[in-house]
């Protein structure tokens, strides 16, 4: 999302600090699906048999993860 410029307008640090971790909020958020996504195949697959992968791909929430 663009805002407009405010000409005139001075920040202090307090206001620049809330700023860049509004950034860094937004940032991380982007990665979510990634982590969701891994996590989830990690899950299923890591370290299970074939009969606990089985159940685990049958309980899974695929609607969720979509």
């Amino acid at each position: 999302m663009d805002c407009p410029d405010i000409f005139g307008l001075t920040l202090n640090e307090k206001s620049i600090k809330a700023i860049n971790h509004i950034r860094n909020m937004r940032e991380m958020g982007s990665h979510l699906p990634l982590f969701l996504a891994g996590g989830t195949f990690v899950n299923i697959f890591a370290g299970n048999g074939a009969l606990q992968s089985s159940y685990n791909i049958v309980s899974t929430d695929w609607n969720y993860l979509a």
